[in-house]
C-alpha cells in the first residue's frame, strides 16, 4: 500500500498498481497513521483518566451508603471501623488523582497510579 496526502492532510491509500491523483504527497504508513490517528489532547486525557475514576468509584460507593444506611437504621454495618477508614481513603484517593503531580499520565490506562482498592 502506498500513502498520501493533500495540502489538507487528508490521507489516501492507493494499491500499486493504482495511480494516485495529482497534487498529493507521498507519506509513509507511520506518517499515515500518525495524521489519521493524532495523540489525545491533555483535555482528552484528563476525560478519560475522569471517566475511568468515576467507574471506580462507582463500583464502591455503594458500600458507602449501605455502610450509612445501616447506621442510620440502628443495625449493627456490614464493614468493620478499619474497613470503613479503608474504603473512605480509598475513595478520597481516587478523587484527588487528577489533581496529583504528573496527572493524566496516559488518560487513565496502565501508566496511571490508580490506588489500590481494599480487599473485603
Amino acid at each position: 500500500m502506498n500513502y498520501y496526502k493533500d495540502n489538507q492532510n487528508n490521507v489516501f491509500a492507493y494499491s500499486d498498481i493504482q495511480t494516485p491523483k495529482d497534487g498529493l504527497i507521498k507519506i509513509t504508513e507511520q506518517e499515515a497513521l500518525e495524521l489519521t490517528n493524532p495523540p489525545l489532547t491533555v483535555e482528552e486525557l484528563f476525560d478519560r483518566l475522569r471517566n475511568q475514576r468515576d467507574s471506580r468509584l462507582s463500583s464502591v460507593i455503594w458500600m458507602r451508603e449501605r455502610h450509612s444506611d445501616e447506621l442510620a437504621l440502628g443495625k449493627e454495618p456490614t464493614l468493620a471501623p478499619e474497613q470503613y477508614t479503608a474504603l473512605l481513603t480509598y475513595i478520597q484517593a481516587l478523587r484527588d488523582l487528577p489533581a496529583q503531580p504528573g496527572a493524566p499520565w496516559d488518560g487513565g490506562g496502565e501508566l496511571t497510579p490508580w490506588p489500590e482498592k481494599p480487599n473485603f
